[in-house]
């Protein structure tokens, strides 16, 4: 497994523990099945586009984006959404609070 999934991320969202394994896509089944014979079926199993480069942004910006984002979820023909912008982490509590 260490040699297959390159870096690991963990985060908290919803309340649930996510992991998120880096990895080649031709390798993407190898370590799916690898995790779930040591540790049981994954809940959701996927690959994802990841940007190569982010975009920075402000306070205001966030906000937007953040109930840009909220609305293409709740919208029902929307399936997923890709983003490559970034929000510091002192934006993100001013904005939860």
């Amino acid at each position: 497994l260490t040699t297959v999934a390159r870096k690991l991320i963990t985060a908290r969202k919803f309340r649930h523990e996510i992991a998120k394994f880096w990895t080649d896509r031709f390798e993407f089944a190898a370590v799916r099945d690898a995790l779930a014979e040591k540790l049981g079926d994954p809940e959701r199993a996927a690959l994802a586009w990841v940007p190569q480069n982010t975009i920075p942004v402000n306070e205001e910006q966030a906000g937007t984006l953040l109930k840009l984002l909220d609305v293409l979820e709740d919208n029902d023909d929307v399936q997923t959404v890709s983003a490559n912008f970034d929000i510091a982490d002192e934006v993100m509590e001013r904005l939860a609070s």
